[in-house]
């Protein structure tokens, strides 16, 4: 298992830490702010996450006329592929240089066939995306029935996409709210988190080779 290349900063330094359980990675992963916290709970209630690490490795790249070393926050392998993501509170690129710098090591990933993410609390603790997101957490450690799973993958052979309503209706009222969001921490099936989460939430049946 891939371990963290910078030793985690510790509560002695002042700062508030702590570990993520990761159901995507199947480990503890530390973060070293309540941002960083917060984009885990994104990146696991994600169902195109499939491993998250955080400190993966050093990238050293050129800026300001200097080789410089920088260790990213996190290396996030999705289903179709993998991307490297920074958490940083928005002021902090508002410092003078930080915005040429990211863009720095942005070129040099991209040298090295890695997407770069920078994410702030804006993108991060957007609205409904995040209480979804901390929603669907809750859940992502509960048990999906063998007969919840084999009647959602009978609803998902003739239909694309369905309301967690009708799909509720469907399933004569056996598969509601919890094994939904259950499902989705599985990563068998989407939900909609783009908006609130309510009957009329749109749910999307993933195919054998799309599923986690």
């Amino acid at each position: 298992m891939q371990q963290a290349f910078r030793s985690p900063v510790s509560r002695s330094c002042g700062r508030v830490v702590g570990y993520w359980s990761s159901r995507k990675s199947h480990k503890l992963i530390q973060w070293e702010s309540q941002l960083e916290r917060d984009c885990l709970i994104r990146l696991d209630a994600d169902p195109k996450v499939r491993l998250i690490y955080e400190q993966p490795f050093p990238l050293r790249y050129q800026f300001d006329g200097r080789q410089r070393e920088h260790i990213p926050d996190f290396l996030v392998y999705l289903s179709n592929g993998r991307k490297v993501v920074e958490v940083k509170p928005k002021v902090n690129l508002e410092i003078d240089g930080e915005q040429e710098r990211f863009e720095a090591i942005k070129n040099e990933f991209k040298a090295q066939g890695l997407d770069y993410e920078v994410l702030t609390e804006v993108e991060i603790r957007k609205e409904p995306e995040f209480s979804n997101a901390k929603l669907v957490s809750r859940f992502r450690y509960h048990h999906l029935p063998s007969s919840a799973e084999v009647l959602l993958r009978k609803i998902g052979s003739q239909h694309r996409q369905l309301e967690a309503g009708e799909i509720e209706f469907l399933s004569g009222n056996e598969i509601r709210k919890p094994t939904l969001l259950t499902a989705h921490s599985l990563g068998l099936l989407e939900l909609d988190l783009g908006r609130e989460f309510s009957a009329k939430t749109i749910v999307s049946f993933l195919s054998q080779g799309e599923e986690k």
